[in-house]
């Protein structure tokens, strides 16, 4: 009647009709729909109530304050505000599907209305939903800005949100509001795209990570390098595991570990980490390697000395070698647009002396080249041939 809607409750068979007038609840009218009597039982799920109830309004809710009364005869009705019809098959099947240890699903019928009927209240986010949109933002913002920075957004896509919370940081930093407030300050101010590529860079790194490598390392690459002192480079080294894992396990090997993110760097230098950067190494190699101070695990000294931390980009040319071993792991031909990688790949035949080795990442692929070509029984492990760097002919 005049554009409302009547809240219809499901029966109850386990209880009788009690008759009699109800004074009306809330802002609701007394109508003389019948409705189920309820006892008194406090220990009502609430959670249980709200969850199926944050579809029927997109997720603004009012807190339930009672969703008891006291057993008494009682005829109750109540006209609710008009409301979409999911909102009461909600409701119905909340009352049709009662549970032995909660309050009498009859019970409902006094309070929910005033769950459902949130007209007045004003509009709360639902805070399920938010994430979900500041991710949309954020694939929609590096999907455009990663290759005006010469960067591959599928080698992205699995840790974005690495770089995503650097943006959200980036944007309190300058008093923005958003994602596409940013684009404009980018441009408006070219200088901003510096600070956004420093912002890129992923640094996922533990000891021995994706040991198979270094195990194939140990029976099937170094043995055969066929020096009594070897050199070493971890390009792209985040904050150093791989360098110290390195000169863990081949005390005749120099290792040289490069990055261009300062914070890693910094940590590369101070050579302490948490027991969880440990785990893939084995217990003596532990013991072999580490001191403990209080909660972080330091690098030996004699270790540490046979490992140089330094500022890097491994898109610029490489630093002198050259080099027996290069390990390029997830990171130039993961992040970096097909250009860059091949580049990047020229580079590192100028760096490993011909017969030395350039290890990649596990999922990673060269691009085709006459300079490398993957050595036997070692997975994601490349020959350097005799071939010239500067001969690009396959």
């Amino acid at each position: 009647m005049g554009g409302e809607r009547r809240l219809r409750v499901a029966p109850v068979a386990h209880r009788s009709r009690l008759t009699g007038a109800v004074p009306a609840l809330g802002d609701g009218a007394v109508r003389g729909d019948p409705v189920e009597p309820a006892q008194e039982h406090l220990d009502v799920d609430r959670a249980a109530v709200a969850r199926p109830l944050a579809r029927v309004r997109g997720g603004s809710l009012r807190a339930a304050r009672a969703v008891t009364r006291p057993a008494r005869r009682q005829q109750v009705g109540r006209t609710v505000a008009p409301a979409a019809r999911a909102g009461q098959e909600v409701l119905d099947r909340a009352v049709a599907r009662p549970r032995r240890d909660r309050a009498p699903h009859a019970a409902l019928a006094v309070a929910l209305p005033d769950v459902v009927d949130c007209r007045h209240d004003p509009p709360t986010p639902n805070v399920a939903t938010e994430p979900r949109r500041d991710d949309a933002a954020c694939v929609a913002f590096l999907q455009w800005a990663l290759p005006r920075l010469g960067l591959h957004w599928a080698g992205y896509r699995k840790v974005r949100r690495q770089v995503c919370r650097r943006l959200h940081r980036r944007l309190a930093e300058l008093g923005l509001p958003d994602l596409d407030a940013y684009r404009a300050r980018l441009a408006a101010d070219p200088a901003e795209w510096d600070v956004l590529a420093t912002l890129t860079p992923v640094t996922i790194s533990r000891f021995a990570r994706d040991r198979v490598v270094f195990d194939a390392l140990a029976h099937e690459v170094v043995p055969t390098l066929g020096r009594v002192r070897l050199r070493a480079w971890s390009a792209g080294c985040a904050s150093g595991e791989e360098a110290y894992t390195l000169a863990l396990l081949w005390p005749a090997m120099d290792v040289l570990a490069t990055d261009v993110h300062p914070a890693v760097l910094e940590r590369a230098r101070r050579a302490a980490y948490p027991r969880s950067s440990l785990r893939e190494l084995t217990a003596s190699e532990r013991e072999r390697a580490f001191v403990t101070r209080g909660d972080e695990h330091v690098v030996r000294p004699e270790i540490a000395a046979r490992v140089t931390v330094a500022r890097h980009d491994v898109r610029d040319p490489p630093p002198g070698g050259p080099f027996d071993l290069v390990l390029c792991r997830n990171v130039a031909f993961t992040y970096l647009d097909e250009d860059r990688r091949h580049a990047v790949l020229a580079g590192m035949a100028s760096a490993v002396r011909a017969g030395g080795a350039l290890v990649i990442g596990l999922h990673e692929a060269l691009p085709p080249s006459p300079w490398f070509a993957p050595w036997p029984e070692a997975r994601a492990v490349h020959r350097r041939s005799g071939r010239r760097a500067g001969d690009a002919t396959p």
